[in-house]
C-alpha cells in the first residue's frame, strides 16, 4: 500500500504540503498558511459530548491553518501512516478547527494513506464530506479538494459577511506575532532581596495572538541557572500565559496595553526548592504553596514591545494557608522582540 511507513513529519512534508501549494496556499502569501506549532491552544475538551469534565486540558495545535485572503480558514491535522484515523483523531482535529482562535469552516485529517475532509459546523461523528483513499494520483486529489477548499471555492461559498479573520495586533504588525527574543529584568524587589536585584530572565520565544476576549501573550523564558529555571517552571512562569482585554497593542506610552497572569504551585515536603533570599537550595520540612500575580504594562514601538512589570508573590504553608511564610513585590521591566 502506498505511503506505508511514513512518519507524521514525512506525511506533512511529502503529502500535505505539496497538496496545499497546488491548491494555491503559501506561507505569507495572499492565501496564507500558518504552521500550528506557532499557535498554542490550551482549552478544555469537556464540550465534546462524551468527554468528561475531569478530562485533562487539551494542549496542542493544528498542523496547518490555511486562509483564503486572510478571511476564511480551514485546518489540516497530520498523522503518521501507521496511525488509524479514529474518532479520537477526528475529534482532536475538530476541536482545533472549532476553537475561537481558529474558527475554520472545514477541517481535514490525513495519515498519508487517506485524506478526509469534514464540515466544522457538523458534529465530528458525522461522515466526512470527502474521503480520498488513493493519494498516489496527485492531480485527482488536488482536483477533488479544490471543489471545497481552493481559495476561490471558499471565497465563493463563505465570503458573504466574512471580514478579516484576524485584524492586526497593532501598527507594523499582522494579526499574529511570533516572539523571537527579549528579556525580563527584576530591578526593585520590596522588601530588598539582593538575589533578585538585576535578576534577568532571557525570553526565548512563543507568540502574541488574538482571542475573542482580547490578546494572549505566551512567553517562554529561561533563568540564568538551572535551580531557578526549575522553580519558574513549577510556578507556571514558562511558558506563561498573560491575558489582556485590549484588542490591539498600544503605541501610546500613557495608555499602555495591560497583560495579567495568575499562577499557584505547591512544593511538597521533602522537595528541594531555591531560596530566593540566599540563592541556595533547601529541602522543605513542610509543603509550601506559592501564589504569583503578574501585571505588565507595555507599548509597541516598531516590532518591539516594552514596558514595566510587577510581580507579587505570596508563600504560605500548604497544610495551613493561614501561616504566611513570605510575601514580596518585585518591579522591573521587559522587552519582547516580535516577528
Amino acid at each position: 500500500m502506498a505511503n506505508v511507513g511514513l512518519n507524521e513529519q514525512a506525511v506533512r512534508e511529502e503529502i500535505i504540503a505539496p497538496i496545499l501549494r497546488a491548491l494555491g496556499y503559501r506561507a505569507g502569501g495572499e492565501h496564507d498558511i500558518r504552521h500550528g506549532k506557532h499557535l498554542s491552544l490550551r482549552y478544555p475538551r469537556s464540550h465534546l459530548g462524551h468527554k468528561k469534565r475531569s478530562d485533562p486540558k487539551l494542549e496542542g495545535y493544528a498542523d496547518y491553518i490555511c486562509y483564503a485572503k486572510g478571511r476564511i480558514s480551514w485546518t489540516v491535522e497530520a498523522k503518521g501512516a501507521e496511525e488509524s484515523l479514529t474518532i479520537d483523531v477526528v475529534e482532536q482535529a475538530y476541536t482545533y478547527a472549532k476553537h475561537p482562535e481558529v474558527r475554520s469552516v472545514y477541517f481535514a485529517v490525513c495519515n498519508g494513506k487517506e485524506f478526509r475532509l469534514y464540515l466544522t459546523d457538523a458534529a465530528p461523528t458525522q461522515p466526512a464530506l470527502l474521503t480520498i483513499v488513493d493519494l498516489t494520483n496527485f492531480d485527482a486529489t488536488v482536483e477533488a479538494l479544490a471543489k471545497f477548499v481552493a481559495p476561490s471555492a471558499l471565497l465563493k461559498r463563505f465570503a458573504d459577511g466574512a471580514g478579516p479573520a484576524f485584524p492586526a495586533l497593532g501598527k507594523t504588525l499582522s494579526s499574529y506575532a511570533q516572539i523571537t527574543g527579549g528579556w525580563i529584568v527584576h530591578e526593585r524587589p520590596e522588601p530588598p532581596i539582593p538575589g533578585l536585584v538585576g535578576f534577568t530572565v532571557t525570553v526565548e520565544g512563543e507568540a502574541i495572538e488574538r482571542t475573542d476576549a482580547g490578546l494572549l501573550a505566551i512567553v517562554r523564558g529561561r533563568a540564568p541557572y538551572e535551580s531557578l529555571q526549575r522553580l519558574i517552571e513549577r510556578l507556571g512562569l514558562t511558558p506563561v500565559n498573560l491575558q489582556s482585554t485590549s484588542m490591539e497593542l498600544s503605541v501610546v506610552p500613557t495608555n499602555p496595553t495591560v497583560f495579567e497572569a495568575h499562577s499557584v504551585a505547591v512544593f511538597p515536603k521533602g522537595e528541594l526548592m531555591p531560596n530566593i533570599t540566599t540563592g541556595t537550595e533547601v529541602r522543605l520540612e513542610f509543603g509550601i504553596l506559592v501564589e504569583l500575580r503578574l501585571i505588565a504594562r507595555v507599548t509597541l514601538t516598531g516590532h518591539i514591545v516594552t514596558g514595566p512589570f510587577e510581580m507579587n508573590a505570596r508563600y504560605v504553608r500548604a497544610d495551613d494557608p493561614t501561616v504566611l511564610l513570605l510575601t514580596f513585590r518585585s518591579v522591573g521591566s521587559c522587552s519582547l522582540r516580535l516577528n
